[in-house]
């Protein structure tokens, strides 16, 4: 009997067989893997890639399209501003503010545009009287709510574009 270090080349009736050698069954080529990926393991590396491809340029479109919004949003509210600011001190410079304060109050009281930093702002200014809020020396003092409310275009956009911004401000007779 052999032992297992050593290796029987002789046939059945004892002759040499050549080209028999010891066979080490670990590291044979029937158990081990082939090298490589699998196409199964190729679609699905690519099917992911596609999709976090896909999710990463929706991320980057939908932040850009919020920043923009973020930048136009103080130029709607610096133009309601200065349409307020203006109406405010056309009333108070006329000849007889307290007409203004005994108007009744009136929706689209005034409308109009105005081009600021090259962009033609559309506007709506609506008044209401609040309260009586006490005797001046001429009378009853008048509290009115201004408010403006401006529309401008900017191209492409949510909304076809159009953007809006409202103001509101609160003006006392004797102010």
């Amino acid at each position: 009997m052999l032992s297992s270090s050593e290796v029987d080349n002789t046939g059945k009736n004892g002759e040499f067989l050549e080209g028999i050698h010891e066979t080490n069954y670990e590291h044979s080529s029937m158990t081990r893997r082939p090298q490589g990926f699998s196409l199964l393991e190729l679609l699905l590396a690519l099917g992911t890639m596609a999709a976090t491809l896909l999710l990463v340029v929706a991320l980057g479109l939908s932040v850009a399209s919020r920043n923009q919004q973020t930048l136009e949003t103080p130029v709607g509210a610096l133009a309601a501003e200065s349409i307020l600011n203006q109406f405010v001190y056309n009333v108070q410079s006329s000849a007889n503010p307290a007409a203004f304060f005994s108007l009744p109050t009136t929706p689209n009281y005034a409308t109009g545009s105005q081009i600021i930093d090259k962009v033609q702002f559309t506007y709506r200014l609506d008044l209401e009287k609040i309260t009586t809020v006490g005797t001046g020396l001429g009378g009853t003092n008048q509290l009115m709510k201004l408010t403006v409310r401006v529309v401008w275009n900017l191209g492409d956009g949510p909304n076809g574009g159009q953007h809006t911004s409202e103001m509101v401000r609160l003006l006392h007779e004797d102010s």
